[in-house]
């Protein structure tokens, strides 16, 4: 019997109406994704085992050199890829079939015990362990008993699972195991300048001078307008007017950041577009012409990339942002010491080491000052 549980809890919860509020944005804009891309990263690691079979009792004998995983090792002061025994090179498991499915339970390497549930793998021909065989998102339960009676013999499975994929590949005598890890992440979300927090970030820097409103390259991925829920209010209209009255209260930078304002409010404070798209703007700010230009936006689960440039006066200043967990090998470099996350841990021979396991990097400091040498002498409003 197969279960299937999803990793993502789906709320069955309907709206009955909803509504997004779009002032202070251009019809003129493109649709969203701009030049979004997908980022995808993948470390393969492979071991191999002189084994021994015993059919009748479905057992495996496993000897080798152990199995290991590429880290971004950290040792003084200096940050290398390289390896870590994860595994023994002395293993047994048990084995058995589920239909056409090879499920195989592994020994607990310290404890020497077995656990509840083992990995499984199709591919191969059912009854017979030699041959390749790949890995699925399922467990399956093996029999036991406990004081609350007898368990086993359920195959559970991961719906939307997304992780290692491991092949194995069995003949007489011989085991060899390839794992290969993909960057666990979702399709690249999708961003809109002309709808991003980035852009009524940066009006709201522009027309008040407050620093704390300066945009970060994160904030393409942040909608700019307020959302909610209004029940009975089908003219947008209406819902427009809700809006204007229940933030009128709050300070204006807060209000143009949340896009609660209007063009036209936007031009009696001087600021003017003259052109928009997906990927940036062309404006006026007080008579002086603004470019903003989006040069790269990926967000995933695992990795992120966004540069920015907004230019004017002859100078362009650029924000940049970039994240990625785990580190890749390209990364780690000790150049980059300084925007790792560390963390320690033991090898299974019990030896304590150290390796980077995050990587962010912004130039955020930077583009602050780039940004204060270009913006157009203003009284600052509030």
């Amino acid at each position: 019997m197969f279960r299937y549980f999803s990793k993502t809890t789906l709320i069955g919860a309907v709206i009955a109406t909803s509504f997004a509020f779009y002032a202070c944005s251009d019809d003129s804009s493109s649709g969203p994704g701009g030049n979004s891309e997908t980022y995808t990263s993948t470390e393969t690691n492979s071991s191999s085992y002189q084994m021994l079979i015993d059919e009748n009792s479905q057992s495996i004998h496993l000897s080798g050199d152990g199995e290991y995983e590429n880290k971004c090792l950290v040792k003084d002061g200096v940050a290398e890829w390289g390896q870590v025994k994860v595994k023994s090179g002395e293993r047994i498991a048990q084995y058995k079939f589920v239909g056409d499915t090879l499920a195989i339970l592994w020994a607990d390497n310290e404890e020497g015990e077995y656990e509840n549930y083992g990995e499984m793998y199709v591919g191969g021909t059912a009854g017979s362990i030699y041959g390749n065989w790949s890995s699925i998102p399922c467990m399956y339960e093996w029999d036991y008993d406990d004081d609350w009676g007898s368990h086993g013999g359920e195959t559970y499975c991961h719906s939307d699972f997304e992780g290692n994929q491991t092949a194995l590949s069995i003949s007489n005598g011989s085991f060899s195991k390839t794992t290969t890890t993909a960057a666990e992440g979702i399709a690249p979300a999708d961003y809109n300048y002309s709808t991003s927090g980035y852009r009524n970030q940066l009006f709201a820097y522009l027309v008040t001078g407050t620093t704390t409103y300066i945009p970060k390259a994160q904030d393409l991925f942040t909608p700019n307008m307020a959302q909610i829920t209004i029940d009975g209010f089908e003219n947008s209209s209406e819902i427009q007017t809700k809006y204007a009255e229940f933030y009128a209260d709050l300070p204006l930078a807060e209000r143009i950041s949340m896009g609660l304002c209007t063009v036209e409010e936007l031009a009696s404070f001087g600021i003017v577009s003259t052109g928009m798209s997906a990927t940036g703007e062309t404006f006026t700010f007080g008579g002086i012409p603004y470019t903003v230009s989006v040069l790269k936006a990926i967000e995933q689960d695992n990795y992120e990339l966004e540069i920015v440039t907004v230019a004017a006066n002859g100078i362009t200043c650029t924000d940049s942002y970039e994240f990625t967990r785990p580190v890749s090998k390209n990364n780690c470099t000790s150049e980059n010491l300084d925007y790792f996350s560390q963390d320690s841990d033991y090898d299974v021979n019990g030896n304590k080491y150290y390796y980077a396991y995050k990587y962010k990097k912004s130039n955020y400091e930077e583009f602050q000052a780039c940004l204060s040498t270009i913006i157009a002498p203003q009284p600052v409003v509030q």
